[in-house]
C-alpha cells in the first residue's frame, strides 16, 4: 500500500477516549509503538500529535483500546458491518481497506461469526507496502488473526480467518470513499457539548458492542457459556478481599466505568463487557490486591452483567470516627491502628502521662 498524501486524511485524535488522558501513569503507548513517522509524542505524560508527519496509513487505529484514533474517510466499525453482510471474502490493503492493522480482534471475530463463508486477511501485501516497519505491522496483524481464530475455536465455531487468500481482486474500489451510513443504535447516542467539544457520552468502544452483539446471537444456542482460556482483548478481574482496603480507586479511575460500588460503599462490582484491558486498575490499586483472572463468563461479557468482586463489612473507627472495612473484630481503621502501634506513647491515657 502506498502512503496516502499527508494533506488528505491525517489521523484524528479524541482526547476524551485516550487512556493516557484519564490516568497520569497509564502505560498505554500502542499508537506510538506502531508509528514510524513519529506522529505521536508525549509531553507531561499526555498524548500529543504532529499531524504534519501523518501519512494516513491508519495502522495505529486498531491497537487503540479506547477508539481514540480514526481517519475521516474510513470508519472501521461501519466498514466491518458492511463487509460482514456482503459476499466479499478478502480484506486487503490493495483492494478495499487501508492497512489491516486498522482492525483488531473485536472486528475480525465479529465479522467471522457473521460470515458463513469465512474470509481471509491478505497479509502478502505487507512485504511490498513500502513502510519501514512493515515487518512489525505484519506480525501485529498476524497475532490478531491468530488470537481471533483461537477465540473462534473456543466457541467451537468452524469458521476461521485466513492469512493468504487464493486471489485478491485488482480493483481498488471504495478504498477511501465515504461508506453508506449503517445504524448502530445501541452505541450512537446524543453527545452533550462541553466547552465547544463533543465528548463521547458512552465510553465503551463501538467495536466491543459489535462483538457482543454477535455473541448474544450465538449464546441463544450455545452449549457452554464459560471460557477457561485467556485473551488479551477480554480481561476478567479478581480481588484479594483480605488485602482490599475498599479505597474505591479502581472505580474512580476506570475510563469505561467497568468498576462500580453500591450506594453503601461496601460492595465492588465489575462489568467485564465494559473493560477495555487498559490495565489502569491494576496499576492504581494501592494495595495491589487487584489482578487479572484467566477465565470468564460469556453471558456476563455479552450482556454487561455486573459481578460482585468483593464485599466488606464497614465499621466506624473508635479513634477517627470514619467508616472502614473491618477485618475480624477490628475496632480501629488501618491508619489509626498504624499510628497507635508506631506512636504508642502519643496515645497513652492522660492519667499515665502524669
Amino acid at each position: 500500500m502506498s502512503p496516502v498524501d499527508k494533506s488528505v486524511d491525517p489521523v484524528r485524535f479524541d482526547i476524551y477516549k485516550c487512556v493516557r488522558t484519564d490516568y497520569l501513569y497509564a502505560e498505554c503507548r500502542a499508537c506510538a509503538d506502531i508509528c514510524m513517522e513519529e506522529v505521536f509524542y508525549f509531553r507531561n505524560d499526555k498524548m500529543l500529535l504532529k499531524k504534519e508527519n501523518c501519512t494516513g496509513c491508519a495502522a495505529c487505529i486498531g491497537g487503540c483500546p479506547g477508539e481514540a484514533l480514526g481517519i475521516e474517510s474510513f470508519d472501521e466499525n461501519q466498514f466491518i458491518l458492511q463487509f460482514a453482510a456482503s459476499e466479499e471474502t478478502v480484506l486487503s490493503c490493495k483492494y478495499n481497506t487501508p492497512c489491516l492493522a486498522v482492525f483488531d480482534q473485536h472486528h475480525l471475530i465479529a465479522a467471522a461469526m457473521q460470515k458463513k463463508s469465512g474470509f481471509a486477511c491478505d497479509l502478502s501485501q505487507c512485504a511490498t507496502c513500502g513502510f519501514a516497519n512493515a515487518a512489525q505491522i505484519h506480525d501485529i496483524i498476524e497475532a490478531r488473526v491468530d488470537e481471533s481464530n483461537r477465540f473462534l475455536a473456543t466457541l467451537e465455531l468452524d469458521r476461521r480467518i485466513g492469512k493468504e487468500p487464493e486471489t485478491v481482486p485488482n480493483e481498488r474500489r471504495g478504498f477511501f470513499k465515504k461508506l453508506s451510513q449503517i445504524a448502530i443504535n445501541q452505541t450512537l447516542v446524543e453527545k452533550p457539548k462541553v466547552g465547544g467539544v463533543n465528548p463521547t457520552a458512552t465510553p465503551v468502544p463501538i467495536k466491543k458492542t459489535l462483538l457482543k452483539n454477535r455473541l448474544k446471537e450465538w449464546l441463544e444456542t450455545a452449549k457452554n457459556e464459560t471460557v477457561d482460556d485467556g485473551f488479551s482483548f477480554i480481561v476478567n478481574k479478581q480481588v484479594d478481599a483480605d488485602r482490599c482496603s475498599n479505597c474505591g480507586e479502581c472505580s474512580a479511575y476506570c475510563p469505561t466505568k467497568a468498576f462500580s460500588m453500591d450506594t453503601t460503599k461496601e460492595r465492588l462490582f465489575f462489568q467485564l463487557g465494559k473493560c477495555i484491558s487498559c490495565g489502569i486498575c491494576n496499576q492504581i490499586c494501592p494495595e495491589k490486591c487487584l489482578d487479572n483472572a484467566r477465565g470468564f463468563n460469556l453471558i456476563n461479557y455479552a450482556f454487561d452483567r455486573a459481578e460482585k468482586l468483593v464485599e466488606h463489612h464497614l465499621k466506624v473507627c473508635r479513634t477517627c470516627k470514619l467508616s472502614f472495612p473491618a477485618k475480624n473484630e477490628d475496632e480501629t481503621c488501618p491508619h489509626c491502628h498504624k499510628l497507635e502501634t508506631e506512636f504508642a506513647d502519643m496515645f497513652r491515657p492522660a492519667s499515665e502521662m502524669e
